[in-house]
């Protein structure tokens, strides 16, 4: 662990350093890498659609499941109070 201090990477050499393009990293010339960023583009696209759809599918089988769920519990009592309250009027209608 005790190396000269000439020997340690100083941060302003890596920041003064001249940058190189892209195709000067990595080999390519700058047409192909143009269609690499574009097909990464497009794919990166496609795929962010196809999960957000698999999300909205699942979220809307559960809204679905849960409001299925609250109709079959709420539904009954619905259907009596608007049975009663026929009744009651029918009774009305005859008494009135």
């Amino acid at each position: 662990m005790n190396e000269p201090d000439d020997e340690l990477p100083v941060l302003t050499e890596a920041v003064t350093r001249p940058r190189r393009r892209p195709s000067q990293r990595t080999g390519l010339d700058e047409a192909v890498l143009e269609r690499l960023r574009e097909r990464l583009l497009v794919g990166g696209v496609e795929l962010f659609e196809r999960l957000l759809g698999e999300a909205l599918a699942g979220l809307e089988h559960q809204i679905y499941e849960e409001v299925s769920a609250r109709l079959r519990c709420e539904l009954p009592a619905l259907i009596e109070r608007v049975v009663e309250q026929q009744q009651g009027g029918d009774e009305e209608e005859r008494h009135g």
